[in-house]
């Protein structure tokens, strides 16, 4: 996610409430968790397949001071929400930041409206190129905003009963 984008995203969600946990997926080199930690953030899940990626997070997460913060799992994103979720892990804050070549967005939204390993008052953050937009509502989580940069996309989705 380029710099102004994620401060953008940071600017739109404001200041973490007290307590808040952050489960950052495909979290790359951590940089959306990290940034949500910087600004008061509880602690963060990290979730990465790629080892490259997972050894740079976490050293990133040291260099800053987070190390004991943070947690990565190196898995695969759609299995690990379920497992967490049963595990009784919950989040206020949910970055779903796919490769823009993969099909991963709408079954990860998916997967997170059916187990709702959600803090109350959640919000999922989506990035996404504009041409791939994933569907307004996936059960009861339901786009409440939605915002252009260039090619990239964030799309806000909240939990409406």
């Amino acid at each position: 996610m380029a710099d102004r984008v994620k401060e953008s995203v940071f600017g739109i969600l404001g200041p973490p409430p007290d307590g808040l946990r952050v489960l950052d997926l495909f979290a790359g080199t951590g940089a959306l968790a990290l940034e949500s930690l910087s600004r008061g953030a509880h602690d963060a899940v990290l979730v990465e397949r790629d080892v490259a990626a997972s050894k740079v997070a976490l050293a990133n997460a040291a260099h800053s001071g987070f190390a004991d913060r943070v947690r990565l799992l190196r898995a695969d994103v759609v299995r690990v929400i379920a497992r967490l979720a049963n595990q009784g892990e919950r989040f206020g804050w949910i970055f779903v930041d796919p490769p823009y070549a993969t099909r991963d967005l709408a079954d990860t939204l998916a997967r997170l409206a059916e187990t709702r390993p959600f803090q109350p008052e959640p919000v999922v953050i989506a990035h996404h190129m504009w041409r791939n937009a994933p569907a307004d509502a996936y059960g009861d989580l339901r786009l409440v905003d939605s915002r252009r940069y260039g090619q990239a996309v964030i799309r806000f989705y909240r939990v409406i009963v």
